[in-house]
């Protein structure tokens, strides 16, 4: 059965290309292929273009959650330093803020990841104050 089909699939074949409509079949398939290449590329500039944007949004929300967060860590260290008053000495470590109280002093720092990691795996650092302070390489002003 194939036999047979085979030289009638040829004879077509060749009717096809002596009439010219193999060549408009390719132009046409050239034609596809090229506005397909012109839509990816218009789909990657798109995509190019949205993860700028992306990358502007987050870069403006770090500066405006920056301010914000001064602010609030501003106001916890007068809240934290209000409520210690009647205390002479404390180590208060608040997630990434330490707050150590001596000799009526109050000194706060914002750790970073690595001061973070550090006392995590030592908390005996923070123990009291004088461990605290040299952690923080500070010496009380009084």
């Amino acid at each position: 059965m194939s036999a047979i089909l085979l030289p009638e699939l040829l004879a077509s074949i060749s009717v096809a290309v002596a009439s010219g409509a193999a060549v408009d079949v390719l132009k046409r398939s050239a034609s596809l292929l090229q506005r397909r290449k012109r839509e990816a590329r218009m789909v990657a500039e798109s995509a190019d273009r949205v993860e700028k944007l992306a990358r502007e949004l987050q870069a403006r929300q770090a500066k405006s959650d920056g301010r914000d967060l001064k602010e609030q860590y501003l106001e916890a260290v007068q809240n934290l330093s209000g409520s210690l008053a009647d205390t002479p000495e404390a180590v208060i470590r608040v997630g990434n803020l330490l707050l150590v109280k001596t000799r009526g002093e109050v000194i706060s720092r914002v750790l970073t990841s690595t001061e973070e990691a550090l006392l995590d795996s030592h908390p005996s650092i923070v123990a009291d104050t004088g461990s605290a302070l040299a952690f923080l390489d500070v010496r009380p002003t009084n």
